[in-house]
This record gives C-alpha cells, sequence and structure tokens, in this order.
C-alpha cells in the first residue's frame, strides 16, 4: 500500500496530471487491504473503510470498500456531501469524511429526517475526542440544507467561549458561515433573539445567552435544529429549560465526546435529547487508528503528597461548574489549605521537572526503538 501511494500515485500525479483535476477519491489497494484519501492526502492521512453499518466489528479488506464506496448510492452521497475543503489551518486542505463518520452522520441525517415522529428530540452523537465531530456537524448541517425541503437554521450551541471560537472558526474555514458578512454570533441574550428571528442558516451562541426573562418566544419554527455540543455538561441547566421554552418547536440533537457511563446523568440526557443514534468509542477509535492510544502514568508518589481527597474535591467543583463563576476563586473557597499546597511553586517546579525527565526519556526511547 505505501508503494501504491509512494510510487505508482506520484507517478500517475507526474505524468498524467489532468486525471486528478476533477478527482474524489483515490483507493489505494493490493488487491487484498485497501485505503482512500484525497490525492493531496499523505499516506498516514490514508484511511481503511472497514464497515458497511456502525454495529459491525469491522474488516479490512477490498471487498467492504468496495461495497462501502463504490455502490453509486454511497459513491454520489460521498462526494456530494463528505468532502470539504478547509483553510482554516491557513492552507487549503481536502477533508473527506472517515468511514465512522459517514455512517454516523447518515444516522443523525435520517433522525432530522423523521423529527416530527420524534418530539424535537433527535438522540445523542456520541464519538469520541479527536474523532472530527466539529467536521461531522458540518457534513450534517450541509447534507440538510442540500437535500430536506425547508429553510433550516442550525444553532450550534456551547457553554465556553473557547470552544464556540473553535468550531466557528471550523464552519467558516470551510466556507460555511463569514461572520463579517453575515453575521451570525451573537453578542447578547437580545442579539441571539434577534438572530434566531432572521431565518439564518448558522447561528452560533453561548447557551448562557438565553437570558432573557421576558416570556416571549424567540420563535415557533419547526425548522430549526439545535445542535448542543458537549451536551451532558450545561444542556439541562436552567438556560437550556429557557432555551426550550423560547423555541417550542424546535429539534434537538447532543453532540459529545465524553462517554457519559450510565446512572441518572446518561438517563437524564437521553430524556433531554433522546436515545444514542450514533456511537463510536474510544476503543474502537484506537483500534481504526482514528486518534492515537491514551496512557495513564501515576506519577503522584513523586510529588509526596496525597492526591485521592483533593481529585475528591476538584471533582465536585466540575460538578457543579458554574461558567459566570469565577472558578479559581470557587476552588480556594473549597480547597481552603490545600490549594496553597497543591500550587506552591516548589511543588509546580518538581512537576515540571518531572514532565521534561518523563517526555525526553520517552523520545530518547521511541528513537532507539525506530533505529
Amino acid at each position: 500500500l505505501k508503494a501504491a501511494h509512494k510510487v505508482n500515485l506520484a507517478k500517475y500525479k507526474r505524468l498524467t496530471p489532468q486525471l486528478f483535476h476533477h478527482n474524489a477519491i483515490v483507493m489505494l489497494t493490493n488487491g487484498i487491504e485497501s485505503r482512500i484519501g484525497s490525492v493531496f492526502s499523505p499516506y498516514p492521512y490514508f484511511q481503511e473503510w472497514k464497515r458497511l453499518k456502525e454495529e459491525e466489528p469491522g474488516r479490512v479488506d477490498l471487498e467492504t470498500m468496495l461495497r462501502g464506496i463504490c455502490r453509486k448510492t454511497s459513491f454520489l452521497d460521498l462526494f456530494e456531501n463528505f468532502i470539504l475543503f478547509d483553510e482554516s489551518k491557513g492552507e487549503m486542505r481536502k477533508i473527506m469524511a472517515r468511514n465512522h463518520q459517514y455512517l454516523g452522520v447518515n444516522r443523525a441525517y435520517y433522525s432530522v429526517e423523521s423529527r416530527h415522529q420524534q418530539d424535537g428530540k433527535l438522540g445523542v452523537f456520541w464519538h469520541t475526542q479527536g474523532s472530527g465531530k466539529s467536521y461531522s456537524m458540518i457534513f450534517l448541517s450541509r447534507k440538510v440544507h442540500r437535500k430536506q425541503p425547508g429553510n433550516f437554521t442550525f444553532l450550534v450551541l456551547t457553554d465556553r467561549e473557547d470552544l464556540d471560537d473553535q468550531i466557528y472558526k471550523t464552519f467558516a474555514g470551510v466556507g460555511e458561515v463569514d461572520n463579517d458578512k453575515d453575521r451570525c454570533r451573537a453578542r447578547s441574550g437580545p442579539d441571539l433573539r434577534d438572530l434566531l428571528g432572521y431565518n439564518k442558516q448558522y447561528v452560533f451562541s453561548l447557551v448562557q445567552k438565553f437570558n432573557l426573562t421576558d416570556p416571549t418566544s424567540y420563535s415557533d419554527r419547526s425548522d430549526i435544529i439545535v445542535i448542543s455540543d458537549e451536551a451532558h455538561r450545561t444542556q439541562y441547566g436552567v438556560f437550556a429549560r429557557r432555551m426550550r421554552e423560547v423555541l417550542p418547536n424546535a429539534s434537538f440533537i447532543g453532540f459529545t465526546g465524553t462517554p457519559l457511563m450510565g446512572g441518572p446523568e446518561d438517563e437524564l440526557t437521553k430524556s433531554t435529547f433522546g436515545d444514542y443514534i450514533s456511537t463510536y468509542d474510544f476503543q474502537r477509535a484506537v483500534i481504526d487508528k482514528a486518534t492515537v492510544p491514551l496512557y495513564y502514568d501515576n506519577r503522584g508518589e513523586k510529588m509526596n503528597i496525597t492526591t485521592e481527597a483533593l481529585n475528591e474535591k476538584m471533582a465536585k467543583v466540575l460538578e457543579e461548574f458554574d461558567p459566570n463563576e469565577d472558578q479559581e476563586a470557587r476552588l480556594r473557597r473549597v480547597l481552603r489549605s490545600d490549594y496553597l499546597i497543591i500550587t506552591k511553586p516548589e511543588r509546580l517546579e518538581r512537576i515540571a521537572q518531572d514532565f521534561v525527565e518523563h517526555y525526553t526519556c520517552l523520545l530518547y526511547t521511541s528513537d532507539a526503538a525506530d533505529e
């Protein structure tokens, strides 16, 4: 497969570049294994296409890829709805949906298609961190705009400024929005209400901006789709309840990269958004090489500090997260004297030294293994 990319494809691009002027997909195969990518993709970005249905365990073979990609309906769907050109990193990049995004987004699309039978609950889209959730949001909204009749508005909702900036920049990078030409980012509660009345294709906001006490509805439209990022955090608090009051006919889909682990929180999320419509967990993402493995190395003993009680206190602070409160001040109040211990300059210096030593040794070991 590497030779197919490094030798064959490179030769074709050099000798017959006109073949690739309008190319949608490049497939590499040795007759058994196969990978798919764009004409500009480095080899590590060529991906396997292992499943025809999300619940399948997955097989790496040419037959699965041909059946999943080269059937007429699948190919035209990929060509029309699952290829992006992204300039958010400063240069043009061609992005093609991965197998798990294609399957998951189409499940979400069918949920939108049948939204009138679901009482506004489109479901929870759980794809682990690093699996391209922002792109999946774009694939979904673009396909709905292209294929579904109506004048849909997607309200992309987060609970932190940095997340709002990140998602907006991704949408802007692929040309879906331009806040300078067609303002779509809410600056306040009244501004959010106005934007939702303009029938825009996209509106971006923090959930905290549903803060008006006026009982007047923002919009009675039934073609507003609310995409709640990290749905299990603040998306069923006071602001979220207010949102549902002022958008009585909207539909809601929750996107999350964090497992909910069952229990009351899981049930609350599902009662708010509906059941899971697509699941792509961390273990499967690592097996598929969609994300890198995560290793935990407990190094607390070197610091000579007992952390179990501190962890419990900090977990409690995070569970009761209030975006309008100074979190550092709250940590000081909850942890009291422990806060001075864990932020002591000598301790932070030792942690930094340990961090540098650990990764220096790790890189040295990796280099030696490569040699």
